[in-house]
């Protein structure tokens, strides 16, 4: 595979079945060219079933050695485990760990660490939950993950990503057997009804994790990105990125505030959605731009705002 800041070679065999359903998906030596580093290595993941249930957990292992002299151990469980131990009403699996071993002290470089944990009965085979359960706000099932990396002599190259499915006051009580404690609906709602997620590093070009879960990156700077609702009245979307040359911040109401004889919309000719707001920072330079849409109608006094400002005026 050749990318723009390097190339990686492997070669190995594939699909060996062991017996038993346990196949090795691969062995394989390889070789990893970036710009300023240099690993080699082999990796061995292993397809291993699990009595019960319909999908197969992989089992990946590597050893990647750097021309630095590091050396290090990666482990993953790819998949989730339905009934762990027997355990019901509990899935855990995407579970990763790694170190970084150097030959002169500290001797330890890297520490990592994450995994995925679902709880609840859902609407799939064995009553276990589906993505449809963790993503409805009123669904049977909530979940999460997070991910932590520490680099010992690479502080920058620390990392961590935590990740929550959508989670409401009313969907708490709901699995643990109290729907009907609280009759507010206003109050069932609060939370974050599409889930959040926040992670944070000060690696230049981020960290990918993709190695232990697929797709999984984390960018660099301090990431947030969610949906919160206040008592039904106030339901806002957000998504922040802060490094240490900029700031970009995007924040919407996703419906109307309508408190009667007081409306907040996005526009004149939208009043379902709320108002948008924008920023854009870059701290060392002292440059900025703000922008603001929105619609206010105060008992038939209509005012429409779009706003735009940055550090040289409007």
């Amino acid at each position: 595979v050749i990318e723009r800041t390097g190339f990686r070679i492997a070669a190995g065999c594939a699909d060996i079945a062991l017996g038993g359903g346990y196949v090795l998906a691969a062995v394989a030596i390889f070789g990893d060219v970036q710009a300023q580093t240099v690993e080699f290595g082999f990796e061995c993941p292993l397809i291993v079933p699990v009595s019960g249930q319909a999908e197969d957990l992989s089992f990946y292992g590597a050893v990647p050695v750097s021309t630095t002299g590091g050396l290090e151990l990666r482990m993953a469980m790819q998949g989730m485990w339905q009934r762990p131990l027997g355990v019901p009403d509990v899935a855990i699996g995407n579970r990763m760990g790694g170190v970084g071993l150097i030959p002169v002290p500290p001797f330890l470089s890297l520490f990592e660490f994450g995994g995925e944990l679902q709880v609840g009965r859902g609407s799939g085979p064995g009553r276990t939950c589906t993505a449809q359960d963790l993503s409805d706000p009123e669904g049977p099932c909530m979940g999460g993950s997070g991910y932590f990396g520490v680099a010992l002599l690479a502080p920058e190259q620390s990392y961590f990503r935590v990740e929550v499915s959508a989670v409401t006051f009313g969907k708490v009580l709901g699995m643990a057997g109290l729907a009907g404690a609280v009759p507010l609906k206003a109050l069932l709602d609060s939370g974050f009804p599409e889930g959040a997620l926040v992670s944070f590093t000060a690696a230049p070009d981020g960290v990918d994790l993709g190695w232990a879960v697929e797709g999984m990156f984390v960018p660099f700077g301090l990431y947030f990105r969610g949906v919160v609702n206040v008592f039904n009245a106030f339901r806002a979307s957000a998504e922040l990125l802060v490094t240490e040359e900029s700031c970009d911040m995007e924040a919407w109401m996703d419906s109307a505030l309508d408190l009667g004889g007081l409306l907040l919309s996005r526009s004149a000719a939208d009043r379902v959605h709320g108002p948008v707001f924008a920023l854009h920072a870059v701290p060392l330079s002292g440059t900025w731009e703000l922008s603001f849409q929105g619609f206010l109608d105060l008992f038939g006094l209509l005012i429409e705002v779009l706003v735009a400002v940055d550090d040289s005026g409007y």
